[in-house]
């Protein structure tokens, strides 16, 4: 009886010590919790955060960013930009022993021409896992940059672009940013009064300065854009033009945003003539219309230019005036950025956004998320 109960004692401790070991962890994850994404996350990123502790990579630890697909899983990414002396293939093989060692199944690994890895495992039945491992020089950019006059040398591990939106229609305001660490993207409306001298200015003072081309909104003229804007009811031919004056005033610029424009991102006959000029000039073209019906990925994809579609996710201060929300969510876009390893964020000049980016900015810089224009992280990021 004594011998039995020692066998179940003796038992039960060690199944204990294995439930609470990582393997032991990732098995209660897919079986008690049949795979539950919220339940696989934290025991995944252990696993990542063990191998990232074995090659001995600067803080942050890699973190997963989690999105449902249309059979009930998830699929979870995470970007892991790698410091000077550690190789993709070491991180690869650190990260695979992690991975593969708790029970996630190796799907499959690639590398790109700029040494930039892609790997991919399944985590039981409802997680599949895609890992991108950047190298030091992948980018061909600087990994290693001063934020600010004031602040030392850091290692990159994250890009932010903030994009300053209607930059200079509050001069006082906007002429405020300037103070803080990182390269802002500004974006000066063509319409603006002033607007040359605006863009002018804004370069002087050491931001990205791109074009921001007023464009028809939904509920025209209710809500107006302004003058010279592109609206539907114009030939092709006159918003060939109007675009090239737009640009012509507020350029040289590397690329252009949409001012409003839902209703007109909607229309093949007015994006088409838009992205077409914009090729002729090698800009990018920024969607910020945020209109769920809008014609500008497939043209993009059709004539060639880069271009980014703005999410809500990036509108940080959006219809908020007080730092307390705005810093909701500009730590939410912070988030996003230490797991893709960039994020874009659409900010205004205003008092609460200035007060939340005072107060956030230098620590970020110093743990090497570092505010970059939008040209520059578009480019390290190969983002569309």
């Amino acid at each position: 009886m004594i011998f039995v109960l020692v066998l179940v004692a003796g038992a039960a401790y060690f199944g204990g010590r294995y439930l609470l070991s990582p393997p032991g962890r990732y098995l209660v994850a897919t079986r008690l919790w049949n795979g539950k994404p919220s339940r696989m996350k934290p025991v995944l990123e252990e696993a990542m955060a063990r191998a990232a502790r074995r090659l001995d990579l600067p803080p942050p630890m890699p973190q997963l960013l989690c999105k449902p697909d249309s059979t009930g899983g998830s699929v979870c990414r995470s970007t892991i930009s790698l410091p000077p002396g550690v190789s993709t293939i070491q991180a690869n093989a650190e990260l695979t022993r992690a991975l593969t060692g708790i029970g996630t199944r190796f799907l499959s690994g690639a590398q790109a021409p700029d040494g930039t890895v892609e790997l991919a495992f399944q985590a039981g039945k409802r997680v599949e896992m895609a890992l991108t491992l950047i190298p030091a020089a992948g980018s061909g950019l600087d990994t290693t940059v001063a934020p600010a006059p004031n602040l030392p040398q850091v290692e990159v591990r994250a890009r932010l672009a903030l994009v300053i939106d209607d930059y200079g229609e509050d001069p006082a305001l906007s002429a405020q940013f300037r103070g803080l660490p990182g390269t802002f993207t500004a974006a000066v409306r063509s319409n603006l009064d002033g607007a040359d001298r605006i863009a002018a200015d804004a370069r002087k003072a050491g931001f990205e300065v791109i074009l921001n081309l007023p464009m028809e909104p939904e509920n025209y003229p209710t809500r107006n854009p302004g003058s010279d804007a592109i609206l539907v009811d114009l030939s092709g031919h006159e918003i060939r033009k109007r675009v090239d004056d737009a640009v012509d005033r507020v350029g040289p610029v590397p690329g252009v945003k949409t001012y409003m424009g839902g209703l007109a991102v909607e229309d093949r006959d007015v994006v088409r003539p838009i992205l077409e000029e914009l090729a002729k000039r090698k800009l990018f073209f920024v969607d910020a219309a945020m209109s769920n019906y809008s014609t500008v990925p497939e043209l993009a994809h059709e004539i060639g230019i880069p271009y980014y579609t703005v999410t809500s996710q990036s509108e940080v201060d959006r219809g908020r005036r007080d730092a307390g929300s705005i810093g909701i969510r500009f730590d939410d876009l912070v988030a996003t950025c230490r797991v893709r390893g960039y994020a874009v964020g659409i900010i205004h000049a205003r008092e609460g956004t200035l007060e939340v980016l005072r107060g956030r900015l230098p620590g970020l810089a110093r743990e090497g998320i570092v505010v970059m224009g939008l040209s520059e992280v578009m480019k390290a990021h190969e983002l569309e």
